[in-house]
């Protein structure tokens, strides 16, 4: 197990079904991210989802949840490009 640092970050949502969405996305990334330096895990709650970062330091805390931010920025374009056509 990851010893260091350890944070969650609760992003918020328009809709329940657009987190959702989007936390689908990110589970299948946190199987494929898989390192020995962090370990991320997401939970849904209605509209919030929340990234669980565990991390053996700053720096691999930091490049997780830079990792993952993206990976939300770029999910939410795809839905909205989707939604739109």
């Amino acid at each position: 197990m990851i010893d260091g640092i350890e944070f969650t970050s609760r992003i918020s949502f328009e809709d329940e079904n657009t987190c959702k969405i989007i936390a689908d996305s990110l589970e299948i990334e946190t199987k494929n991210l898989v390192n020995d330096r962090a370990v991320v895990t997401i939970n849904v709650d209605k509209k919030d989802l929340f990234l669980l970062i565990k991390a053996k330091d700053s720096v691999s805390a930091r490049a997780a949840m830079n990792s993952y931010l993206k990976l939300i920025d770029v999910s939410l374009k795809v839905l909205q490009k989707t939604t739109e056509e």
